[in-house]
């Protein structure tokens, strides 16, 4: 009974007080837009609120080709094979490479689009006060049939209540490739801590047709992991992309960014307390 109490207060913290947006910050953070600016955050707002995910085509269309050279050079020298399941990792190559963390000291344009001003901004007037850039990290994925049961592949949400990820695409994928599939509207459904975050095949026949989180490289895709979503392997193109997680600040991790690339970076709506200067 008291373990039931405990995560019944600590769920009602997390809804009604961590995950409460502020009318005043959210005010503030359009104050110094301007007309056209405000509109189109406020639009993105609408999308991204209403369905958990945003998709903004070509994005980082500018930038592209030098995020492209570093991917490479981080997947070379800062990578590790994550196998079907985790005692597989490093061990049963399946063509699924993760970036760590030690190559981030020298990820110049990550750094740059992790911190991209209006992107945070929107993000934190998301969640209607400030954020921390919780987690990065890089995927590459070779064309390879794999079963619906590998990790990430079966449906499911993040377990980590309200969370924003961040894809952005380095190559050119559409729905019928590896990609993401999200099911719009369903991160409004609360989700308690004590559900393990999977869902059956059968279980998702309820809901409508997913969004497929797709487009030319460059595409930023936002999404709210508390909605349902799975990723998806087939063999047919390499599928390469760059990852951020947005919180409010809990579920953090240290990010050891270039200090010259964040000293100057003074959002009044972006924490840095969890980025390690270095």
């Amino acid at each position: 009974m008291l373990k039931k109490i405990k995560l019944f207060l600590k769920e009602f913290e997390h809804r009604y007080i961590y995950e409460r947006p502020s009318k005043r910050f959210r005010k503030k953070l359009l104050d110094d837009l301007s007309d056209t600016d405000r509109i189109k955050l406020e639009n993105d707002f609408k999308i991204l609120d209403k369905d958990g995910i945003l998709i903004l085509p070509g994005y980082f269309h500018e930038v592209i080709s030098n995020l492209k050279k570093e991917f490479e050079d981080l997947v070379l020298n800062f990578s590790r094979s994550v196998g079907k399941l985790a005692e597989d990792d490093n061990k049963t190559d399946i063509g699924h490479y993760s970036i760590n963390n030690k190559g981030l000291i020298q990820s110049y344009y990550t750094a740059q689009v992790a911190l991209d001003e209006y992107l945070t901004r929107l993000i934190s007037y998301y969640w209607g006060k400030s954020i921390n850039l919780a987690q990065v990290g890089g995927t590459r994925l070779e064309p390879l049939d794999i079963k619906e049961d590998y990790r990430s592949m079966q449906w499911h949400h993040d377990t980590k209540y309200k969370q924003i990820k961040v894809f952005v695409l380095l190559t050119d994928i559409n729905k019928y490739q590896q990609c993401t599939h999200y099911v719009p509207g369903t991160h409004k459904i609360w989700k308690s801590k004590n559900d393990d975050g999977r869902r059956t095949k059968e279980f998702m026949q309820r809901y409508p047709e997913p969004v497929y989180a797709v487009g030319k490289s460059g595409t930023v895709v936002i999404l709210d992991t508390n909605g349902y979503h799975r990723g998806n392997r087939n063999n047919t193109v390499r599928r390469d992309l760059i990852v951020f997680n947005y919180t409010a600040g809990r579920y953090t991790f240290p990010i050891d960014f270039p200090y010259n690339k964040i000293k100057n970076i003074n959002y009044h709506w972006l924490n840095k307390t969890n980025l390690d200067f270095k």
